[in-house]
């Protein structure tokens, strides 16, 4: 079975004090919001995090860095995802730092790349990946 970080997810894995607190509409934005204001100890989290990063999810990764904390750990789960489009929403929404953007050319993503000189910055060894799979 593929893992998919949801909020059923987490609400599974989280102690039944906290996962209670998590509404059955809220999304990743709601959950990052949740958390901040929310002491959850570390023995907690810290497996969690391990899991989203043994995922491999890369979008789960984004939404992570983006939502919840920017982290170095889940930033490099990220990166070594491979996908694109994360890399080019972590560039975009989190900031764009050089190895994730060489990790979106090296995605090959031509579409994610042509996002990123559009909505970023139009950078020209981002921009071939674009024009080459266009």
């Amino acid at each position: 079975m593929e893992f998919e970080a949801t909020r059923g997810w987490l609400k599974s894995v989280l102690p039944e004090q906290y996962a209670n607190q998590i509404q059955d509409d809220w999304c990743w934005p709601q959950i990052g919001e949740w958390y901040r204001e929310t002491y959850i100890p570390s023995d907690i989290v810290e497996p969690i995090v391990h899991a989203l990063i043994e995922s491999g999810d890369g979008p789960a990764c984004y939404h992570y860095c983006y939502n919840v904390e920017d982290r170095e750990d889940v930033k490099q789960a990220l990166i070594e995802s491979g996908d694109g489009w994360a890399c080019c929403w972590y560039c975009l929404d989190v900031k764009d730092r050089p190895e994730v953007r060489q990790a979106l050319i090296e995605s090959g993503n031509g579409r994610a790349c042509y996002n990123y000189c559009c909505l970023v910055k139009d950078r020209p060894e981002v921009r071939a990946v674009a024009e080459g799979a266009a």
